[in-house]
């Protein structure tokens, strides 16, 4: 999930852009290269960068389908087209996801953006958002990010790769059976058990030679099936969260198959269908 996003946030920042300002003599844009707009682009914050801005977002909108941006105004105010008393924007703020909620009133929609980053509630008028959201079925005003899909998927393979921590915590090696025709008492067999773990369980203790008391022998257990399954079900739950996320495998590491014809189109793919589409939304809000 975390190769995915960052991915998919690191492609969509390094998109290159131009803003160009409309020509109706030759019917084309002529491109701008000193406006104020630029200027807050290339630092929309302190210490921020378009990438910076661009990373946020992106990854906010997959994690959460939400982004929210503040728009910070100057003291020094104009009215706009509709009578708003406004000011120049001198900073593009994300804002987090998780600390935001939507008021809303019934008959004239947003009412106000409550934000609390620190136990304290900040009220901002719908003007001063910029709220990007991925469409949800359930709400009007909030949106759905594609993690939540992946969410089980996630779940799954989180519970594939605790399994195999634990192979390897109990000695890299599948379990075994300790045999013997002798009757052990219970309490020696728990002391064999407990002093067996002891000396050959985890991966530095590994391969180590025992000597076994009563005749005991110690017959390892093969791999069965289910426990051979558990490196396809982890192949399988990476493959998925890739998908969700349109994140290509080529992308991720998954070389199965890979050419450089087909990874060629991929990337062709997932400039066009992915990188493309969310930055023409991105801009257009």
């Amino acid at each position: 999930v975390f190769s995915c996003i960052s991915t998919n946030a690191a492609a969509t920042s390094a998109a290159p852009w131009s803003l160009k300002r409309w020509n109706p003599e030759t019917g084309q844009g002529d491109v701008v290269t000193d406006h104020p707009i630029i200027d807050l682009l290339e630092q929309p914050y302190p210490g921020a960068t378009y990438e910076t801005l661009m990373q946020t977002v992106d990854a906010h909108l997959d994690i959460a389908g939400n982004a929210f941006i503040e728009l910070v105004e100057s003291e020094r105010h104009s009215e706009d087209e509709d009578g708003r008393d406004r000011g120049p924007v001198l900073e593009l703020r994300p804002l987090l996801p998780t600390k935001m909620r939507v008021i809303v009133d019934p008959r004239e929609g947003v009412e106000v953006y409550r934000y609390r980053p620190n136990m304290r509630d900040i009220d901002l008028a719908p003007d001063d958002v910029v709220h990007l959201m991925l469409t949800d079925p359930r709400s009007e005003v909030k949106g759905v990010g594609p993690l939540l899909a992946a969410w089980l998927t996630a779940r799954v393979d989180q519970e594939a790769l605790k399994w195999n921590a634990g192979f390897f915590k109990r000695g890299a090696t599948p379990g075994v059976v300790l045999e013997t025709p002798e009757k052990i008492p219970a309490a020696e067999r728990t002391r064999i058990v407990a002093e067996f773990d002891s000396k050959f369980g985890g991966t530095d203790k590994a391969h180590k030679t025992a000597c076994l008391p009563y005749g005991l022998k110690a017959t390892p257990f093969g791999q069965t099936m289910r426990e051979m399954q558990f490196r396809e079900l982890r192949k399988m739950t990476r493959e998925e969260i890739g998908a969700i996320l349109k994140t290509p495998p080529i992308l991720l590491g998954l070389l199965d198959g890979a050419a450089y014809a087909n990874a060629y189109l991929q990337l062709q793919i997932y400039r066009d269908f992915r990188v493309l589409q969310r930055l023409r939304y991105i801009h257009a809000m």
